[in-house]
């Protein structure tokens, strides 16, 4: 179910796409011409916390994050969380204030318009799942996203969850990183299917968090890289056992 075809809280988050899009995109943009990376990151990262701190206002989001410590001062760095639902993006700049993130997203988003603006504002990648001569170029492209600065999420199971069974993590996830040479932060998400998932219609949740040590995925040798996904898959859902108290079943694929 698209989240942007219901009513009610809609508006307030279209509302808050809105203001992003018009007030902080022509900076991103004219930034980024200027090859001022640093700034451009600077301005999105205080357009996307505020668009979250509006959204946790006005849809009643609280949280509950562990293992603040562990959140880098700078990037770059890949941020690989579990995907339980569309909220999982508003708990990412709610979290990361100090430190823009852009995300590798489905294909199919795309074609939401404001999504699509506010995608290319915040450095956004599409994916095409399936196609193969596609993924290399994404791969490349986030590769090089990483290289001058910019920080990027991606979710490795590569659907929501939506509160039920996980995937396991694709191993070709961690590729951006890999290639890059730069750091690994594991994150476990818990709730945020709450917000819409859970009933198809916007609601008032609480999220929990846990973000991890970083994994200096860029330090290891390849014997080590080859299986770096399943370590960092199993910190992720230990974190979400520790945070539901509760076994993490799986959709064998």
């Amino acid at each position: 179910m698209n989240p942007f075809t219901t009513g009610g809280a809609l508006l307030r988050v279209v509302s808050g796409i809105n203001y992003f899009n018009s007030h902080s995109g022509p900076g991103i943009r004219k930034a980024r011409e200027e090859g001022d990376y640093a700034l451009a990151r600077d301005i999105q990262v205080k357009g996307t916390s505020r668009f979250a701190d509006y959204i946790n206002q006005k849809l009643k989001i609280t949280y509950e994050i562990y293992g603040q410590e562990n959140i880098p001062q700078d990037g770059p760095v890949l941020i690989v969380p579990n995907h339980q639902g569309y909220a999982d993006i508003l708990l990412i700049y709610s979290i990361f204030k100090h430190m823009q993130t852009g995300f590798i997203a489905k294909k199919e988003l795309s074609k939401i318009g404001i999504i699509q603006k506010a995608a290319e504002n915040t450095g956004t990648i599409f994916l095409n799942r399936g196609d193969a001569r596609g993924a290399i170029q994404v791969i490349n492209e986030g590769t090089e996203r990483l290289k001058r600065g910019d920080s990027l999420v991606i979710f490795p199971e590569g659907t929501r969850s939506k509160g039920g069974p996980a995937r396991h993590f694709k191993a070709g996830s961690l590729k951006f990183a890999q290639k890059a040479k730069v750091p690994v932060l594991p994150v476990t998400i818990e709730g945020t299917y709450h917000t819409f998932e859970e009933y198809g219609s916007f609601r008032p949740a609480h999220y929990k968090c846990i973000i991890h040590p970083l994994v200096h995925i860029e330090e290891m040798d390849r014997r080590e890289q080859a299986s770096v996904h399943s370590l960092i898959e199993k910190t992720v859902f230990d974190g979400l056992k520790e945070l539901t108290g509760k076994e993490v079943t799986f959709i064998e694929e």
